[in-house]
C-alpha cells in the first residue's frame, strides 16, 4: 500500500498505481475512496489488461450498487474472454438488480446451460433469484 502511494506521488499521471490503489481500497471496504481512485485511473486512460481485471472491477462496482457501471466491466471481461462464466453470471445478476429481468435471465441461462449451479457454494443465495426469473 505504501509503495503504491509513493508511486502515485512520483508520477500522478501513471495509471497502474491508481488502478491497483483502487483495488486495495475496495478490498479494505473504503468504497468511496476506491471509486474515486478508479475514476482517476480511467480518466488517465486505464483499460483492463485482461478479463480478470475487468471482472474484478465489475464485481467491486456491483458490490457497491453501481450496477450500470459493473455491467460495462462484465461486458469488457466477456469481450476479452467469451468463456468467462463468472463474468457472465455476474452480468446477469447486475441486470437482475437493476430490474432488467430479460437480459438477466438470458445471461444466467447461458451459464446454467454449461454448468450445474446447484453445486455452487452460492446456490442457496441464487435460488430465490433463479425462481423469480423462472429458471427453476
Amino acid at each position: 500500500y505504501v509503495y503504491i502511494k509513493k508511486s502515485i506521488a512520483l508520477d500522478p499521471q501513471a495509471t497502474p498505481p491508481h488502478f491497483y490503489h483502487s483495488i486495495l481500497l475496495f478490498d479494505a471496504g473504503r468504497n468511496d475512496e476506491a471509486y474515486k481512485e478508479l475514476k482517476t485511473a480511467v480518466a488517465l486512460g486505464w483499460q483492463p489488461q485482461d478479463h480478470n481485471e475487468a471482472r474484478v472491477i465489475g464485481a467491486f462496482l456491483a458490490d457497491t450498487g453501481r450496477y450500470d457501471e459493473a455491467i460495462d466491466y462484465f461486458r469488457k471481461a466477456l469481450a476479452i474472454d467469451a468463456d468467462d462464466d463468472e463474468a457472465r453470471i455476474k452480468l446477469g445478476l447486475s441486470y437482475y438488480f437493476l430490474g432488467k429481468f430479460e437480459p438477466a435471465k438470458q445471461y444466467i441461462q447461458e451459464v446454467i446451460s454449461k454448468m450445474d449451479l446447484t453445486k455452487s457454494p452460492q446456490y442457496e443465495e441464487l435460488k430465490p433469484i433463479l425462481k423469480e426469473l423462472g429458471l427453476l
